[in-house]
């Protein structure tokens, strides 16, 4: 193997330096012959070992320190590709309009549910909701994605002179579920005596804003 590669080598040189009609030229006659090639190779080389011995380390380094931004461009054009501009703008409106039917906080539902008591109170019935405690305890509000979910106990009774109380019953589910601040209707129990009074209760589930982890 050794051999051949000295062989090769040897074989190239006579082909790179050969003088026509010169075949024994002199050493010095056959460099002149192949410098023009032996200059651009050598050229080459010094390219070559800068590229890959100088170059390419700095350049490594340099990503090395800007890999998080780089991954971040990379994060961003993928969410260019998944999603044009007009989408980003119509999530973003659907998304303030859904944080518009969120409260505040926890501290906000005793004023919430004072609201929603005249408001009922407006339909034909007298609402007695539970006395609220806006230090529920975790174990009673369940948090997605930022949104906790505090509970209300209620009890309902039509008002004397509502002479359709089933009816305007309907109407008070219908004004707690299509209110400005999400109201889930999550339990509902009705009972009636022998002399027709109808007495309602209520489990409610109020959405709000879940306190953030780093905030105080």
């Amino acid at each position: 193997m050794k051999t051949d590669l000295v062989r090769f080598f040897v074989n190239l040189w006579q082909v790179l330096s050969e003088v026509p009609g010169w075949p024994d030229a002199p050493l010095g006659i056959r460099l002149r012959r192949a410098a023009p090639i032996l200059v651009a190779v050598f050229g080459m080389v010094v390219l070559v070992g800068w590229k890959y011995g100088w170059r390419e380390p700095d350049k490594q380094v340099i990503r090395d320190q800007h890999a998080a931004v780089v991954g971040l461009e990379e994060e961003v054009a993928a969410l260019g590709m998944e999603c044009s501009d007009q989408q980003a703008a119509e999530i973003a409106e659907q998304s303030q309009t859904a944080l518009g039917t969120v409260l505040e906080s926890r501290d906000d539902v005793t004023a919430q549910l004072r609201q929603l008591r005249d408001e009922i109170r407006a339909l034909g019935w007298e609402p007695v909701f539970q006395a609220y405690d806006s230090t529920t305890s975790d174990a009673d509000v369940a948090t997605v994605e930022g949104v906790g979910f505090a509970s209300a106990r209620a009890r309902l009774v039509p008002v004397a002179g509502n002479p359709a109380p089933f009816s305007t019953l309907l109407g008070v589910f219908n004004h707690i579920s299509a209110g400005s601040k999400r109201i889930d209707l999550i339990r509902l129990g009705v009972r009636a005596d022998e002399t027709g009074k109808l007495e309602v209760e209520l489990n409610l589930r109020i959405a709000c804003r879940a306190p953030h982890e780093k905030t105080s």
